[in-house]
């Protein structure tokens, strides 16, 4: 909206002083009136996406412990140092996702155990008086009982509980190698967000900004058309929208990579 309000100024002195259409000055008006209905678009999105995050914690307004959500003032482009990849593959072993196989193959190593107790025959020997009625008689009463068969049946409980740990084991490496696969993913799309980001701030962005200029300069004094000075403003506000969208695209990436991790990207 403000290049629109400069394209419009410059175009209304050119028109003023006769070097220039009035089509040209009619062109800018439009072009700063659709600019500024995006801006207040966007501005209702925001207002949107606002509320929609109050409604997380609850609340009907875009308010946090009673205070209005404000502007935010972190750095977009901002980008932690990224660690090598090494120390991130063994970063995962510490994600909760992995550390309930831990507990689950504890689990089954306790049942293995209890499965190889039974292994051994459970005797079970008892007493007791028993009186006739017939008789009148009181005697002594002894038993005693032995399962058949008992290291049999053990055999197949241990072997199914030692399938069943084996199998949080493959499990645990199967995940683990999934995970990997994505980490690396999500690295490799982290390095060139990020290299593209360092691309479009060192060198396209200010060499964009200084054609701008010069188009504009001279847009100013009739040696270029309108057309010309639109053609520039796009392709700055371009390349400023690529960065916007390669920066944001970095900060989910490292979002993803420390939700896998389960710790944060930046070294110390």
């Amino acid at each position: 909206a403000a290049l629109a309000q400069g394209t419009l100024d410059a175009a209304r002195l050119r028109v003023q002083a006769a070097r220039a259409p009035h089509v040209e000055e009619d062109r800018a008006t439009v072009a700063l009136e659709r600019n500024r209905l995006d801006a207040r678009s966007l501005r209702a999105r925001l207002d949107a996406a606002k509320r929609s995050l109050a409604a997380t914690w609850g609340s009907d307004d875009a308010t946090l412990d009673g205070r209005a959500l404000g502007e935010v003032s972190a750095d977009l482009y901002q980008l932690p140092e990224i660690q090598e990849f090494a120390p991130l593959v063994e970063r995962l072993q510490s994600n909760p996702d992995f550390l309930r196989f831990v507990t689950e193959e504890r689990l089954r190593e306790a049942e293995l155990r209890l499965a190889a107790t039974q292994k051994r025959a459970d005797i079970t020997i008892g007493g007791g008086i028993r009186r006739s009625q017939e008789t009148k008689d009181i005697g002594l009463v002894a038993s005693f009982s032995m399962p058949l068969f008992a290291g049999r049946q053990a055999r197949s409980a241990i072997a199914e509980a030692a399938a069943r740990r084996d199998l949080v084991g493959v499990q645990r490496e199967a995940a683990l190698i999934r995970a990997r696969a994505e980490l690396y993913a999500l690295y490799s799309d982290l390095r060139e967000a990020e290299a593209r980001v360092a691309a479009l701030q060192a060198t396209v962005l200010p060499r964009m900004e200084e054609a701008l200029k010069e188009t504009q300069y001279a847009f100013e004094r009739g040696r270029y058309g309108y057309l010309e000075l639109v053609d520039a403003q796009r392709e700055f506000l371009d390349a400023q929208a690529d960065r916007i969208e390669a920066a944001t695209q970095a900060q989910l990436l490292i979002t993803e990579i420390e939700r896998l991790t389960n710790a944060p990207l930046a070294n110390p």
